[in-house]
């Protein structure tokens, strides 16, 4: 292989996580659209060998599938299809350093399905499928992982069957790996192996946890399936996310529209509950859910039922606001996480499911609803908050009356960006408390102390 220059800058910016400069670029609080980067913008169309019928077209690779973004390596990863969707089992990936698409295989043809069908190709590739949230990218062994799904229908053999087969790829070689035969445990549970479940890779157990008819844990070593809990999340085509600050896995939505489920499941306390909240998102399936490691806030957007807006759950307010847009991607269509974030530009990658639409990227860094404190009068006259400002602090003391032990204290700059947020106890709070200012600041610094029924806000200038 020539080694250019360009190559190896390009792989510098990988390995360093250095930003692209036209994603930081991007105005912020809105949806914008990266010119020109739809998946045929950059590779072209697709022609499956010995393909001639409705399930030949592009756009089918997106029937019920999601995406996996890739942090290591900069980079989004597309796989799916199958069922009554789509015959080619090929990967594409969004490379964040030059904003393209790549192809990596070029699809098995017709003639490599096996007969009576299995789960793969004669020529070694899977079989096409639905892959819902049945995917992530492994940290530590540096492979992308596909868990079962709904296969490609072949002419009356089988409708979307599911073999519970694992599989995993090598982007260096290129090569697919089936794991199958491999593996062991849970070989009588019939929910184990069937499609339109959600799953979620946790780089400190270095296990996959996933949520059909209770909790089971894939060890990547052992190549073993282990079941943790008899407990259930009700319904399918639910989405999946780590909160790596809390290290849970929080899953939202199913059945087709029907549910608006919201659970957690505590990685260390091996313990699943559902969520319930006031202004929740809804029902919605195959939405797409990420977690915003700047902000510390569950984001979720799209899915089957949804509406043109963005929700972000505070865990620690135990609250849902979203912001709604008239400008940007259409929804109400399962995306199963070809929505995600990137915590080097600190901004979300959005994959619609059309082969000609670029890619649409949301840029909030604020991570709230709130556009700006500064017209949200809906507080409280009972909480008054007084300061003084103390070299680089800001004294706050609450006068006020509440039932609550703990409070949220968020401060925003002028421009309604939050600053950083606190968590105090309330009996502090009414003593006085010196909150520390880490960005320099001038001008309005507004505060924002969240209970659990009130939030109230008041200003402070900075000179």
């Amino acid at each position: 292989m020539k080694v250019t220059l360009s190559f190896i800058i390009s792989t510098l910016l990988i390995l360093a996580e250095i930003p692209n400069p036209s994603l930081l670029a991007l105005p912020d609080g809105q949806w914008s659209q990266i010119p020109k980067s739809s998946i045929v913008d950059d590779v072209g169309d697709m022609q499956i060998e010995g393909c001639h019928d409705s399930y030949c077209d592009l756009n089918g690779i997106f029937d019920y599938s999601g995406g996996v973004f890739d942090q290591s390596h900069h980079r989004f990863i597309i796989y799916g299809g199958g069922h009554y969707g789509y015959y080619g089992n090929q990967i594409y990936t969004f490379e964040l350093d030059n904003l393209t698409w790549k192809l990596w295989y070029q699809p098995s043809p017709i003639s490599a399905f096996i007969t009576p069908p299995t789960y793969k190709f004669s020529d070694g590739k899977p079989v096409s499928r639905h892959t819902y949230d049945q995917m992530d990218y492994i940290d530590h062994l540096d492979l992308f992982f596909q868990y079962s799904g709904a296969t490609a229908e072949w002419y009356g053999y089988h409708n979307g069957a599911s073999f519970g087969d694992l599989w995993t790829f090598d982007f260096k070689s290129v090569t697919w790996k089936d794991h199958t035969s491999e593996v062991t445990g849970g070989e009588n549970d019939y929910y184990l192996s069937q499609p339109g479940f959600s799953g979620e890779y946790d780089p400190k157990t270095k296990k996959f946890y996933y949520f059909p008819h209770g909790v089971w844990s894939y060890d990547f070593t052992a190549k073993h399936w282990t079941k943790l809990l008899d407990k259930s999340i009700p319904g399918i085509e639910r989405s999946s996310v780590l909160d790596t600050k809390r290290r849970k896995i929080f899953t939202y939505g199913g059945d087709y529209g029907g549910e608006a489920t919201f659970s957690e499941y505590d990685i260390d306390k091996n313990t699943l509950s559902t969520i319930s909240t006031s202004s929740e998102p809804g029902p919605r399936s195959g939405a797409g859910i990420a977690y915003d490691e700047a902000n510390d806030l569950i984001v979720l957007f799209g899915g089957k039922d949804s509406q043109k807006s963005v929700w972000y759950y505070d865990y620690d307010t135990k609250k849902w606001s979203q912001t709604t847009y008239s400008n940007g991607p259409q929804t109400n269509t399962r995306n199963y996480n070809r929505f995600a974030y990137d915590r080097t530009h600190n901004l979300f990658f959005y994959i619609h499911r059309n082969k000609n639409e670029s890619v649409w990227v949301w840029k909030n860094t604020m991570g709230s609803a709130i556009v700006n404190p500064q017209i949200n009068n809906n507080y409280s006259q009972q909480v008054v908050a007084h300061f003084k400002k103390i070299s680089n602090s800001i004294w706050l003391s609450y006068k006020g009356n509440t039932r609550d032990n703990k409070c949220v204290i968020t401060l925003f700059n002028g421009a309604g960006k939050r600053l950083d947020r606190f968590i105090t106890k309330v009996s502090q709070l009414q003593k006085g408390v010196s909150i520390p200012i880490k960005q320099s600041a001038q001008g309005i610094i507004f505060v924002q102390i969240h209970f659990s029924n009130i939030t109230a806000f008041d200003k402070v200038f900075i000179y």
